[in-house]
């Protein structure tokens, strides 16, 4: 079992671009914007063992300014302070995961004089002849010197591929940003987490399995997010009951909608009022976890039943509430963004594997790109449909980060209470590792 330690250190400046592979003017991709430089310091909480995941950016933030990006770095975010910070002396370092060997990961390393360095054999390979894009990413173009890594070239473990690299500690390739990037996997008090690199830059990356601006190889990044550890195990759950998954449609996060009469102005608004539920145990388990009353209806009865105030309200997405007339009759609207909703495109499984693999392979693209366009629909609509609702009346009672805080703390129990088997176990630790 691991502890996770965010290092925070620095801010580069860079633009959207690198963050996110996007094109148009539409998506405003030149504009500056703040990315954060951050390490991971992993303790194993029997043993003590300290590992650290990337080290971070030069010490010189004229450095990086000249041959990379502006960055901005205060004396508390250099490396050697953030350790301090845990207790830990830069000797005190005998391992370091490296998720790529980008300059802005891995430059901490010549600081920490007894470390091991373990990166991808694929990673060194190429760090030696990147592509002419990729030189500064290395720093081959600087001709006054040899790339910082050869300083501790000789401290360098290689490694080949998915590799178990302690208990509760596995280290997976993820491909793409550069071709031997790699993200590790740590079991946890709270579940699975994943430190995934430049994989994923932003939570949009992840929302709309986009990657990250800077990339050797578009396909590999793909790959990387749609066919990680989480996409797998659905797979094979699926595959087990006889279903072939052809794309995963998101249509927008719940909120609370309620009538005059349950003003929302805060969580515990939601002590005493009714809400119309499904019959899932999940959602019924959550309404009650916050001190309201679930009323399982069918959704033909819900609109009669809130005029009626035999129901307060439901949870529902922005779009659905504009779609479905329902801005007329709710007041008060709460974002707590509680339940994603997914519907799964499926195919019988014997069937798809009877068509020949060209048809399969079409069918498999045309979920992908139903997908991808599909996401970034939806992304776009819950934001003005939202500004509907509002336009229309409904009051939004938007929470604060502590507030959002205190509601996944309320909620969180039901996990227990629910996870009563190991599949349902799985699932939620992947579920969890994909939010990191």
């Amino acid at each position: 079992m691991w502890k996770i330690m965010p290092l925070n250190l620095g801010t580069l400046n860079v633009t959207l671009a690198s963050q996110i592979c996007r094109h148009g003017v539409v998506h405003d991709v030149g504009r500056v914007v703040k990315a954060p430089c951050i390490a991971f310091l992993l303790k194993e909480t029997k043993t003590g063992e300290l590992i650290l995941v990337d080290a971070g950016p030069a010490q010189d933030t004229e450095w990086g300014r000249k041959w990379h990006n502006p960055i901005e770095r205060s004396e508390e975010q250099q490396l050697v302070y953030q350790l301090d910070k845990h207790g830990v002396k830069p000797e005190d370092i005998k391992t370091v995961i490296l998720t790529h060997l980008h300059w802005d990961h891995a430059y901490g390393v010549l600081l920490l004089p007894e470390a091991t360095v373990y990166v991808q054999k694929v990673e060194m390979q190429y760090s030696v002849a990147p592509m002419r894009t990729d030189y500064k990413h290395y720093e081959i173009n600087v001709k006054t010197q040899i790339p910082f890594f050869m300083n501790f070239f000789n401290r360098i473990e290689l490694l080949n591929g998915d590799t178990h690299f302690r208990d509760g500690l596995e280290v997976i390739t993820l491909p793409g940003h550069s071709p031997g990037s790699q993200g590790v996997v740590a079991d946890t008090e709270k579940g699975k987490f994943i430190m995934a690199g430049d994989l994923i830059n932003t939570v949009e990356n992840w929302e709309t399995r986009i990657p990250s601006g800077i990339y050797g190889n578009m396909q590999d990044s793909l790959d990387s997010l749609d066919n990680g550890e989480l996409g797998q195990f659905f797979m094979e759950q699926l595959n087990a009951v006889g279903f072939q998954p052809v794309m995963y449609n998101m249509f927008g996060y719940r909120i609370f909608c309620v009538n005059e009469k349950a003003p929302m102005t805060g969580i515990d608004s939601f002590k005493g009022i009714k809400l119309r539920t499904t019959e899932s145990q999940a959602e019924m388990a959550t309404v009650e976890a916050l001190g309201a009353s679930a009323m399982p209806l069918a959704w033909a009865d819900t609109i009669t039943a809130i005029e009626q105030n035999t129901v307060n309200g439901w949870a529902t997405t922005d779009s659905y509430a504009k779609n479905c007339g329902a801005y007329e009759i709710i007041k008060y609207a709460m974002d707590t963004e509680h339940n994603l909703t997914v519907h799964l495109v499926v195919l019988n499984k014997t069937y798809f594997d009877s068509l020949p693999a060209d048809l399969q392979d079409m069918i498999m693209k045309a979920g992908q790109e139903a997908t991808e366009f599909e996401r970034e629909y939806e992304k776009k609509a819950c934001t003005e449909d939202r500004q509907f609702l509002k336009d229309h009346g409904v009051q939004y009672y938007e929470l604060s980060d502590e507030e959002r805080q205190k509601l996944m703390d309320i909620t969180r129990p039901t996990w227990d209470k629910l996870a009563t088997d190991e599949t349902t176990k799985k699932a939620l630790e992947l579920i969890q590792a994909t939010q990191q």
